[in-house]
């Protein structure tokens, strides 16, 4: 809308849309603004805040508002929205607005020290009342309804009718003149209870009835009620205008935490009486236009219009609707223009239409289509020449003309057709949005759907891929990247390769280990006795068999899948672009060593480019591990190389496993973590090993289970996003959810 002027939010719990139309009003009377739009919204979008709530002892007991009455016990949350244009009185006539009230007075404050923050301050709110209906210059005996805040608490209740009685009666002594609406009809609605007040009362003041005070029977005894200012509807009823003509009431709102507001308004009656206009000419033709987004939906405006004119019967002025319709909305593509005379005409052309759309598309006076199905109509009437044609129609009243070029896209200036007669925008039947479900049930349900229909795709591809694909070679599966002879490479180039590779600018994480483990702590490096813990597990066959095919189809090797995985991981516990940790090589036999690798997880590349990337950087690694690891780490400023390393084993070992990997952590002191996959005849087993840190098995099997969920995700989902990938197992959602639900049975069972 491109507005200019004060924008804020306004958080004074529920009395915050309320304070935001008073800080609106202020702005435009003190000229920052001309206009303001001022409202507020609520939503109950999780079960916590209902917990919230009962944990503060202000739900009701029953599920329902006892406003006032002696059986108050708490509220009951709803949603809501709402939203008003304010602006000067003056300025609205002039404009030719619909005026649905006009704000009097309006005053907030705040209850500073007192009983507590859930107790409204009985003096505080009596003030601020007393302040806006002073303001408002109004007498306080022709104030004949105040629509409450009503809060339905024990304490809350008496005291909101004290304050309330209070500012009245500063000016008068009478008895049972003002009645009382409470939050009862709508619930309590917070964040958007001041507005949605608002907008309850000016609808009150349009129809001239009072809603009642529902579940009230017996007003609480701490008030007086019977000689207070009070009287409270048990029934709907009329509301009659006071000695001025008008309806007048108050509106009082107040949050937890002491923030109070009170606004007067008054019906419009009186100042569009005393705002005469002339009356348009009898019979005289008009255009009114309907536009939606689709054709469908024009056919259900068109049938709301109808129902409109209807209801308006005599009272409808043609001139003002055909005005507000041009004017008032904007313009879609599926248009629908028709001219007429009276309401009795434009009822019997939108009949026409309603019944047979097609068939009206030769009637002189009822005009349809859409803008893309003629777009060079309006290519032809572009520009100056086209904008004088337009003009020249509008000034000759050729009014059939141009309802069919405004149908096929051109630009009609409406407002030439209005110069000489005062116009002002009416009520109007609002857009007929298609009903679709938007809540989160509806959501969940095309999202099931969705994953279905994707499930099946990928069940299809996988057969596809195991009656095309041969059996694949055990041998070839569990083979790891080649090592090329690097002997012609001298000190200097492998100083050069490493310095470059490694240099500590990047972003990196190289010690991982704690992190991964959910931040354990180092054990005292002193201790020659620290514990070497571990824990084993079996890949299941359908893993088994989506890494055999995904290695296959991107001509990879398992090794880089598992290095590929754990970079993944580390990134998803210390959230850096680099992951640096260990390849081990030699582990079946006695060449044991461990070659530094550094691994890139965050871009743009999906799954199957960046594993050929990684195996390119593996292969580059590879050709230089040639230099010791104590040359590397000299080469790189001694910065730390890594803390965790991972190996492929084949069933060739020649040494045993546990005694090799008590020589891998002897060799490598600054190692905590060791991943091991041992490839058997199609299948894969685990192995993690940790020593220097204090954690437990149960630390490790987690860690294990969310490193196979990766590795997964890795061959599974090759056009995704590594990034994208989910680290949470089904399990591991199903032990959230449960550990949710025994700690709400035990605050259950507590309170």
């Amino acid at each position: 809308m491109d507005l200019h002027g004060p924008s804020f939010s306004v958080a004074t719990t529920c009395a915050s849309s309320l304070t935001s139309v008073h800080i609106a009003r202020k702005a435009i009377l003190g000229g920052e603004c001309d206009m303001a739009l001022a409202g507020g919204i609520n939503l109950s979008l999780h079960p916590s805040k209902y917990m919230l709530l009962q944990d503060m002892k202000v739900l009701s007991s029953d599920g329902k508002e006892h406003t006032f009455d002696e059986r108050a016990s708490g509220l009951i949350p709803s949603e809501g929205s709402g939203i008003v244009v304010l602006k000067r009185l003056s300025a609205a006539l002039a404009d030719g607005d619909t005026v649905y009230g006009v704000l009097r007075g309006s005053s907030i404050g705040h209850a500073g020290t007192g009983a507590g923050q859930y107790l409204p301050n009985l003096a505080v709110m009596e003030e601020t009342a007393a302040r806006a209906l002073k303001e408002s210059r109004i007498d306080v005996n022709e104030l004949t309804y105040i629509e409450s805040h009503g809060a339905a608490t024990e304490l809350g209740d008496p005291i909101e009718l004290k304050a309330l009685s209070n500012a009245l009666r500063r000016q008068t002594e009478a008895q049972q003149f003002c009645a009382l609406g409470t939050k009862a009809n709508l619930g309590h609605m917070e964040a958007a209870s001041g507005i949605c007040s608002l907008i309850k009362v000016l609808l009150s003041m349009q129809h001239g009835r009072l809603s009642p005070c529902v579940n009230l029977k017996n007003v609480n005894a701490s008030f007086e009620h019977q000689t207070s200012p009070f009287l409270f509807p048990h029934e709907a009823r009329a509301w009659d205008t006071n000695g001025r003509g008008t309806r007048i009431a108050g509106i009082n709102s107040y949050g937890m935490g002491g923030s109070t507001a009170f606004v007067v308004v008054e019906s419009a009656e009186q100042v569009l009486m005393q705002s005469p206009r002339p009356t348009p000419a009898e019979n005289a033709p008009q255009i009114v236009v309907l536009s939606a987004q689709r054709a469908e939906r024009l056919l259900a405006y068109a049938a709301e219009m109808h129902d409109f004119v209807e209801r308006q019967g005599s009272t409808l002025r043609l001139a003002d609707l055909a005005y507000t319709s041009q004017v008032g909305r904007i313009m879609l593509e599926n248009r629908l223009a028709i001219v007429a005379v009276d309401a009795a005409d434009l009822l019997a052309k939108l009949e026409r239409f309603i019944a047979h759309p097609e068939a009206t598309h030769g009637d002189a006076d009822i005009h349809s289509g859409n803008v893309h199905d003629a777009k060079e109509v309006s290519q032809l009437v572009a520009g100056e020449a086209g904008k004088h044609f337009i003009t020249a129609l509008l000034q000759s009243q050729q009014l059939g003309r141009v309802a069919t070029l405004w149908c096929r896209g051109c630009e009609v200036d409406w407002s030439l057709l209005h110069l000489n007669a005062s116009r002002r925008r009416v009520a109007f039947p609002g857009y007929p949005f298609a009903n679709q479900p938007c809540d989160l049930n509806a959501a969940l349900a095309l999202d099931i759907s969705r994953r279905k229909a994707r499930n099946s795709e990928l069940e299809a591809m996988k057969r596809a891929a195991e009656n095309v694909l041969p059996a694949v070679p055990q041998a070839w599966f569990a083979s790891t990247i080649a090592e090329c002879q690097a002997s012609a490479l001298d000190d200097e180039a492998l100083h050069a390769f490493w310095a470059e590779q490694l240099h500590a600018e990047d972003d990196v994480g190289s010690l991982i280990a704690p992190a991964l483990l959910g931040g354990a702590e180092a054990l005292d490096a002193e201790d020659a006795e620290q514990p070497l813990i571990n824990v084993e597990r079996q890949i299941s066959q359908d893993t088994v068999d989506a890494l055999q095919i995904c290695t296959q189809r991107l001509q990879v090797t398992l090794e880089t899948l598992v290095v590929a995985g754990w970079a993944l991981l580390a990134n998803r516990h210390v959230r850096v672009k680099l992951s640096q940790f260990g390849v081990i090589r030699g582990f079946n036999n006695e060449a044991l060593r461990v070659i530094p690798a550094r691994v890139q997880v965050v871009g743009r590349h999906k799954v199957g480019p960046w594993l050929g990337s990684v195996e390119q950087q593996l292969e580059k690694y590879l050709e230089h591990a040639a230099a010791t690891l104590g040359q590397i780490e000299h080469w790189v400023d001694d910065a730390p190389l890594f803390d965790s390393a991972v190996a492929i084993l084949d069933d060739s070992a020649t040494v045993n496993v546990n005694d090799a990997v008590a020589v891998l952590f002897a060799v490598q002191p600054d190692l905590h973590l060791a991943l091991l996959v041992s490839v058997e005849a199609h299948s894969l087993s685990l192995r993690i090993d940790c020593r220097g840190l204090d954690t437990t098995e149960d630390n490790l099997n987690q860690l294990l289970e969310q490193w196979v969920t990766l590795l997964e995700g890795l061959a599974t989902h090759l056009d995704k996003n590594p990034a994208a990938l989910p680290m949470r197992s089904k399990g591991e959602g199903r032990k959230a959810f449960w550990k949710t639900l025994e700690q709400l049975n035990q605050q259950e069972q507590l309170s």
